[in-house]
């Protein structure tokens, strides 16, 4: 006869502390951008509105996590293993901003959103003659020895990182010339951060585990601070940003494993006839500090409108992510990212 799966939850870890430090990389990065001060951020401290749009291949890294270790061993007892991880996908971010400038101060607002899904496997195996195979995932494992059974894991759809960022900025000259211009920047940053991870391990036409875990953010706020400068040659226009923000927010931490007899579901939300199961779910409260720069080159194509292309990167320290994700952890293991956004970017930019 054979056996079920088995769900095998080892102790928990502790969380590691909140960041403490609220302006990391400020004092390293700022250096740099006062050296390139009349090279480089957002539009030039013209009077009047101006609006701007982007369109930004986002890459995101630092959180690839390791769900699967796969252990198989023969009938000599020898042993081997490897694993799976998640990977990020690269996908479109956009960006708007809208700026009204006056004299020596502007005011604007800037809008970034992004939404990508992480991918793995999927991945089958099945033991050999003697031997054993062993999936072991977040929250459970599931084992065989019978050589006719295929074990499987499967990532399911709906596991995504969403996330999105909103500035409102007062902004005034430090040093300006005929063809540039040295800006501080203080603001309110409001941002939010959603990630979650769905997957489902087992023995094919047996049974197996279905594995969801969430973390997410309410609104978080805080404290905006940054360096922005311009150059004019001719039509071209070339900007930067350097900011610095500490947001502070609840994060809402969730896990569950439920086991199951029989084929699985792969629907999101279909019913599962599930033997067992246990859950985690916890609040806390998070501080996390955003570095971002921004760097672009603009060039007017007459009248009112410029088009562009720059390059984005952004840094979010010690993110909480959901829990009980990596192989062989506890469903309560807290766990932290941090988390690096990248890209080109492609703009349009209008004078109204």
């Amino acid at each position: 006869m054979r056996d079920s799966p088995r769900s095998v939850l080892p102790r928990g870890a502790s969380a590691h502390p909140v960041v403490r430090h609220l302006l990391p990389g400020f004092a390293r990065a700022a250096p740099a951008l006062l050296a390139a001060a009349l090279l480089p951020a957002a539009s030039a401290a013209d009077d009047g509105w101006a609006v701007a749009v982007e369109a930004v291949q986002l890459e995101l890294a630092g959180h690839d996590r390791h769900v699967l270790t796969d252990r198989a061993t023969d009938a000599a007892g020898a042993a081997s293993e490897s694993t799976l991880d998640l990977e990020t996908e690269s996908a479109l971010g956009y960006r708007a901003e809208i700026r009204y400038g006056r004299g020596r101060w502007s005011y604007g607002l800037d809008f970034l959103i992004h939404r990508t899904s992480q991918d793995a496997g999927p991945r089958i195996g099945a033991a050999t003659a003697g031997g054993s195979r062993t999936f072991l995932v977040g929250g459970g494992q599931v084992v065989s020895d019978d050589p006719a059974e295929r074990l499987y894991y499967e990532r399911l759809e709906d596991t995504t990182v969403e996330l999105w960022t909103l500035d409102l900025y007062a902004s005034r000259a430090l040093a300006s010339g005929p063809r540039g211009e040295l800006r501080w920047l203080v603001g309110l940053k409001t941002a939010d951060f959603d990630n979650d991870y769905r997957a489902v391990a087992g023995i094919e036409e047996t049974g197996g585990l279905r594995l969801d875990a969430a973390s997410n953010y309410d609104r978080m706020h805080g404290p905006l601070v940054g360096l922005a400068g311009d150059r004019e040659r001719g039509r071209h226009r070339f900007t930067g940003f350097l900011g610095q923000s500490v947001v502070t927010g609840d994060v809402e931490l969730s896990s569950q494993a439920r086991e199951f007899v029989g084929p699985p579901s792969r629907e999101v939300d279909a019913p599962i006839a599930e033997i067992s199961s246990t859950r985690f779910r916890t609040t806390k409260s998070e501080t996390i500090p955003i570095t971002e720069l921004r760097l672009a080159w603009r060039i007017r194509l007459g009248g009112r409108f410029a088009v562009g292309l720059g390059a984005f990167a952004s840094r979010w320290w010690d993110v909480s992510v959901p829990p009980g994700v990596v192989a062989g952890a506890a469903l309560d293991t807290l766990d932290e990212s941090t988390i690096e956004l990248y890209g080109l970017a492609a703009s349009l930019s209008v004078d109204l």
